[in-house]
Order: structure tokens, then sequence, then C-alpha cells
């Protein structure tokens, strides 16, 4: 199955947290989910990493079969 991932992450400098965001496309099928990261962060690099893993790591939960990922994020 073609899957695409689109990912936005934001952090904050005072207090080192932030936010993530991800859109999945499994053919027709739309995914989004949203939150905030548990733990500190240490730069939006680290934020927006830790978005597409999270994305990622939803594709590996639901035990879906990537044939061709595409990844696009900021």
């Amino acid at each position: 199955m073609n899957v695409t991932i689109i990912t936005d992450a934001s952090f904050n400098y005072q207090k080192k947290v932030g936010g993530y965001a991800f859109h999945i496309e499994l053919g027709k099928e739309v995914i989004q989910i949203w939150g905030a990261f548990n733990e500190k962060l240490s730069n939006p690099l680290e934020a927006e990493m830790k978005c597409l893993l999270n994305a990622l790591f939803y594709l590996r939960e639901k035990k879906v079969k990537v044939g061709m990922l595409k990844i696009v994020t900021d």
C-alpha cells in the first residue's frame, strides 16, 4: 500500500516543550493525530524527528503493510 505521512511539530525554547501533529494517507483513508510531547525537548529538530517517529510507530502498531512511503515535513 502506498502511504504518505505529513508531519509538523512545535517547540517552545523557554519551556523546552512542544507538540506534534501528523496526517497519514493510506489509500483513501486519512488518519490525523496530534498532541503534546510528554518529555522535555532539546530543540525544534528533535521535536520534528519525534513527530515522524510517532507516525511510523502508529503504522507499525496498526500493522500497515507499506509499499511506497512518502514523507513530507518542514
